[in-house]
């Protein structure tokens, strides 16, 4: 059986649109959380530090901001 139409989802229980304001919000806000994970890595990947508990800790914040994606 071949299908004529393409299935369609109704995802207004997310976002009213993809122009709508709580998109365009939630669009900014994903932005904002990547470009700080990329500062993030870039102040934090040049050298690695030898005390274990530093790296620990910045990895800990690493994952939270990574997290915080998903």
């Amino acid at each position: 059986m071949i299908m004529s139409r393409l299935p369609r989802w109704d995802l207004s229980n997310v976002y009213p649109g993809l122009t709508s304001a709580e998109f365009e919000a939630a669009s900014a806000k994903l932005q904002s959380q990547i470009e700080a994970l990329e500062q993030h890595l870039a102040r934090h990947t040049a050298a690695v530090p030898s005390d274990p508990a530093v790296v620990a800790e910045l990895l800990g914040r690493g994952l939270d901001r990574f997290n915080a994606l998903y």
